[in-house]
């Protein structure tokens, strides 16, 4: 069972999301700051609202950070922050100026494509999946009609299925939710924080992102003649 000190949930919209490894290895191919093989992994970014971020920020300042500087000096966990390195990264959460990086922390400022696509979205949660595995997918299921086939052993709704099981669908804007481990990290002298997650879950449609498609003009006729 995962230490309750070092995870929370939050649900937001779906951004940039190479969910299989396959993406996760397509994308580092291409990226500037490519990593080793053997460090490759799945990642996304939520976008998230008020409610959610001051979620996410009380748990990071209130119970994540707090429990790392518990553990400073034990040298068999990575989950450990000395009071100075704590309180830097406190600084940066409650500044809202993240993009004043290192130290490093999964809050990210909203690209302005993003803010177009989801202007109610305050902030952008860098998640990363395990290495060298497919990120797991599920679905919110509310009734029997959002299941791609009837389950007569399925008696209580709503309840979560792996969405192949599911007439849903996983896209950039999606509704999702997910559970993040945090975990305390240090490069060279800098301290960070980085999410990570195994599974996300899929909770409703939205509006997609990116195309830059508009909808049908109905009033045109020449959808009607």
């Amino acid at each position: 069972m995962a230490d309750i000190k070092l995870v929370t949930s939050i649900s937001g919209r779906l951004s940039f999301p190479k969910l299989s490894m396959k993406e996760a290895e397509a994308f580092n191919a291409t990226s500037t700051f490519p990593v080793d093989q053997d460090k490759i992994a799945p990642s996304l970014q939520l976008l998230i609202e008020q409610p959610m971020l001051d979620r996410l920020t009380k748990h990071l300042v209130e119970v994540f950070i707090p429990e790392c500087v518990r553990r400073h000096g034990d040298k068999e966990t990575r989950n450990e922050l000395s009071p100075a390195e704590a309180q830097r990264l406190t600084n940066l959460i409650e500044s809202g100026d993240w993009e004043l990086q290192p130290p490093y922390i999964p809050i990210k400022v909203v690209s302005e494509k993003n803010q177009l696509s989801a202007p109610e979205a305050v902030a952008a949660i860098s998640i990363k999946g395990n290495r060298g595995q497919d990120m797991v997918v599920k679905a919110r299921v509310a009734d029997e009609s959002e299941l791609a086939a009837p389950d007569p052993e399925q008696l209580q709704y709503p309840c979560i299925k792996p969405i192949g099981l599911t007439i849903h669908d996983v896209y950039a804007g999606a509704n999702v939710a997910m559970t993040l481990s945090f975990y305390s990290y240090r490069s060279g002298k800098v301290p960070g924080i980085t999410a990570t997650a195994g599974t996300l879950v899929f909770l409703s449609d939205n509006d997609r992102f990116g195309g830059g498609g508009v909808d049908v003009d109905l009033d045109d006729d020449i959808f009607l003649s």
